[in-house]
């Protein structure tokens, strides 16, 4: 992603084609809103499949594994992939929160404060998205990839030394 913000930030578009485009095992989907908008329904498949494990295994899955797939992979536009992205998870968070819910692994005090903030940041995060140009966009995330990482390998490292 830091090769590709610093390759393409000041050519100021977005459009791309994603990787997926050069598998051609039918049968096929068609999205206008790509570059290159024939896709194979098996490769999307695939994708949606393994991310929804990681999901349902880590709660990891929308910022962290699929709008980096839907911009590489696929080839949407970054205003769309997070649009997308957001929409899915919150979907598969829904299921997700009934499964855990019934197994009595939802802390509802916990929940309540953290949704109290939650709402605010998603309210503002939004609104200053919107307003951001795709390439700005990519390259926050690429910062808080690199925040999310150096705090794991902190972790990690204090807990091993």
């Amino acid at each position: 992603m830091i090769f590709d913000y610093k390759r393409n930030h000041d050519k100021g578009g977005d459009r791309r084609v994603g990787f997926f485009t050069r598998f051609k095992v039918p049968p096929y989907l068609h999205f206008s809103s790509l570059e290159q908008p024939e896709l194979s329904f098996l490769m999307l498949l695939i994708m949606g499949f393994c991310i929804g494990i990681l999901t349902g295994l880590m709660g990891v899955g929308g910022g962290v594994l699929l709008v980096p797939s839907l911009i590489y992979l696929v080839g949407q536009r970054t205003s769309k992939a997070v649009g997308t992205s957001l929409l899915l998870v919150w979907i598969s968070s829904l299921v997700a929160v009934i499964r855990k819910t019934g197994a009595g692994h939802v802390s509802v005090p916990l929940l309540l404060f953290l949704l109290a903030g939650g709402l605010t940041g998603t309210f503002l995060g939004t609104k200053i998205g919107l307003n951001l140009a795709g390439h700005k966009i990519r390259q926050y995330f690429i910062y808080v990839v690199i925040a999310a990482v150096l705090i794991v390998g902190y972790k990690l490292f204090t807990m091993t030394f």
